[in-house]
């Protein structure tokens, strides 16, 4: 160093001592701005979205790089609620602004057109989902006027970014046509927060319960009944059930729920022949000798009549909810919503009876040959539309998750019944004639009629269901739910209690079988396995 100075002062005399200052400040000032080179494309990187064009990161490798702080996974730290925004787009700081005085700001990598902090392309790295909820379409420019159904238009806006510009180009691998990402607008962010449950539940529902309908007694005497005078219909019946719902709002305060459910059609037939029983026939009680005594119509019966007598029951339980649950209260562990909505349940049934006796010896009028038909039957239908209020609260516990329901619908319930007979004679020799009359045997002209009316009902539901994650984005549930229906017309109901059968000719006494409206109340209840997809 001294004889770098003895040099200095020898070349450059008495002013070789301000020479060398100037150099030291010039050398400092080179290593300030290697420093300040360093900071911004080191390992100390402030911002990974401020990168020189040659060290871009790939579109494909973007997210990646985004949920990583120093090799430490995001979801380490970050505690995600389901369909939350940070579950599918996490929040980019927002660029740091530029100068309008271009001449006069420094020019770099930074700024360089292009780049993922050029102002002219923004969509590069996705801002949080509040920025696409703006009002108003894109103008694209080249593309077409503002509102137009293509690129730029009203489908651009509702799944592309508000301000996506249409001269982007048109690389579309994960786009829908003209550069525009699909997923990043209001519509495409509903779906990506979306939850589907399909499962295949086995129900139980309240049975029919008629009167007795077949028995072994002829002749007004005492026999086995075989059918009727217990509950029909009990057995579990496999159904299906699907819910979809999206969350939305700040803070996925808001959550829409689509649900459609049915039980199944239970359809139960019973028949009995001469070729199973010696005597057959249908019980009922005359009333026309005053007090009424039991008897019956006779339709198999041993050297004198074959046939059949056949029983057919139909049920059908079906629903449909639209609910929308609101945020009450959330923690780390569980949440609790307020929930209302559009409730829909129909409860169709019918029972028939038909039975054919063919003789084959002469008795009165009738010879061999010769055969009767008759036909009754029954048929009801409750339609319930109402609004549904109620609670929801969720507990995650690990891969485990435990939802609870209870809510009660308020509303109207439409119940609508229908009764029909007939008769039918045929004649077994030449020539051969049939008749026929409107009228069975325990539908007659007095109560045959078509009968409807409407009540308001309370229908109570409950439901507890649990979850279990077998990888991200799919459950297996299992789950019970109980509803109750009140005032509901069921088919076998219908029937005259009594059987009160008026079969002389003119009627005398009362004109039975009397018209009958009987409510009960209606439950069913279900337990499912099924899987939930999460998107």
């Amino acid at each position: 160093m001294n004889s770098i100075g003895r040099l200095c002062k020898s070349k450059l005399g008495s002013n070789g001592g301000l020479w060398i200052a100037l150099l030291a400040l010039v050398a400092c000032l080179g290593q300030t701005t290697d420093l300040h080179a360093q900071l911004r494309n080191g390992s100390n990187t402030r911002s990974l979205y401020q990168q020189r064009p040659d060290q871009m990161i790939p579109a494909g490798q973007a997210s990646a790089v985004r949920n990583s702080r120093s090799g430490v996974s995001r979801a380490s730290y970050v505690q995600e609620e389901p369909g939350s925004i940070l579950e599918m787009n996490e929040a980019v700081p927002a660029p740091e602004p530029i100068p309008n005085d271009v001449s006069n700001s420094p020019v770099g990598p930074e700024t360089t057109p292009g780049s993922m902090m050029s102002p002219e392309v923004t969509y590069g790295h996705p801002q949080s989902m509040g920025t696409y909820y703006g009002s108003g379409l894109p103008n694209c420019g080249g593309c077409g006027q503002i509102g137009c159904l293509g690129c730029g238009g009203l489908i651009s806006w509702l799944i592309a970014p508000r301000n996506m510009c249409c001269s982007a180009g048109c690389d579309s691998t994960y786009s829908i046509g003209c550069g525009v990402p699909l997923g990043c607008g209001p519509l495409a962010a509903l779906w990506y927060r979306t939850k589907i449950r399909a499962e295949v539940p086995l129900f139980w529902r309240r049975g029919a319960a008629p009167p007795a309908l077949v028995s072994t007694a002829v002749g007004g005497g005492t026999g086995q009944t075989l059918l009727g005078d217990r509950v029909l219909n009990e057995d579990s019946q496999a159904g299906f059930r699907i819910t979809a719902g999206t969350y939305f709002g700040e803070g996925d305060c808001f959550h829409l729920l689509f649900r459609y459910w049915t039980a199944g059609d239970q359809d139960d037939n019973y028949r009995f022949d001469s070729s199973q029983f010696t005597s057959l026939s249908r019980p009922f009680n005359q009333t026309d000798t005053g007090t009424p005594v039991a008897n019956t119509y006779d339709v198999v019966v041993p050297n004198l009549r074959e046939g059949f007598i056949n029983v057919a029951t139909t049920s059908r339980v079906d629903g449909v909810d639209v609910i929308l649950r609101r945020k009450l209260y959330q923690d780390r562990f569980s949440r609790l919503d307020w929930l209302w909505g559009y409730q829909h349940v129909g409860v169709d049934e019918s029972l028939t009876i038909t039975d054919q006796s063919t003789f084959t010896a002469a008795s009165g009028v009738f010879v061999p040959g010769d055969s009767i038909a008759t036909r009754d039957h029954f048929e009801t239908s409750n339609n319930f539309h109402g609004v549904s209020y109620g609670l929801m609260n969720s507990r995650s516990i690990a891969a485990w998750k435990l939802e609870t329901m209870f809510r009660l619908g308020l509303g109207n319930l439409r119940r609508i019944t229908q009764a029909a007979g007939e008769t039918t004679t045929t004649s077994g020799v030449s020539p051969f004639t049939s008749s026929t009359e409107q009228q069975g045997l325990l539908a007659r002209d007095t109560n045959s009629r078509r009968f409807q009316d409407d009540t308001f009902v309370v229908v109570p539901n409950v439901g507890i269901n649990l979850a279990c994650c077998l990888r991200p984005g799919l459950d297996f549930t299992f789950g019970y739910e109980y509803m109750l229906l009140p005032k509901v017309a069921q088919a076998s109901q219908q029937i005259d209690d009594s059987l009160r059968v008026n079969l002389s000719d003119p009627f005398s006494g009362s004109l039975d079988p009397a018209f009958s409206f009987d409510e009960r109340r209606y439950w069913i209840h279900s337990l499912g396995l099924g899987l939930q997809l999460r998107y």
